[in-house]
């Protein structure tokens, strides 16, 4: 997990995320609108909720980060139901992630601050 007392700032990756959700569901893709909420916890590490229809869930995800250089960041959450892959782009402001679930199926979001 990233450090951050170094000299990475990941507070600027926080924030409201509006952009496109995409999910597969008996082999149609459907696309909406959606906004993700990234937001650092007491404990400094970032969690990832998505808001569906205006409506917060409450389920927030922890989020590991990877530096890939400066502004570009890797994250990833593993729970024992759900798996996220994807990266922050702090310079452009965008995000970009995967979410594999039992419940939801595979789910992708693409969006900017």
């Amino acid at each position: 997990m990233l450090d951050l007392n170094e000299r990475v700032d990941l507070t600027r990756a926080t924030g409201c995320y509006s952009g496109k959700l995409f999910r597969v569901e008996d082999d149609i893709k459907y696309e909406m609108d959606c906004q993700t909420s990234i937001t650092m916890d007491d404990a400094n590490e970032l969690r990832l909720e998505i808001i569906m229809d205006g409506c917060q869930s409450g389920e927030t995800m922890p989020l590991v980060t990877d530096e890939l250089s400066e502004d570009l960041f890797t994250l990833r959450c593993n729970e024992s139901e759900e798996s996220l892959k994807g990266e922050v782009d702090l310079l452009n402001k965008m995000l970009s992630f995967k979410v594999e679930s039992p419940r939801s199926g595979e789910t992708e979001f693409v969006g900017c601050l």
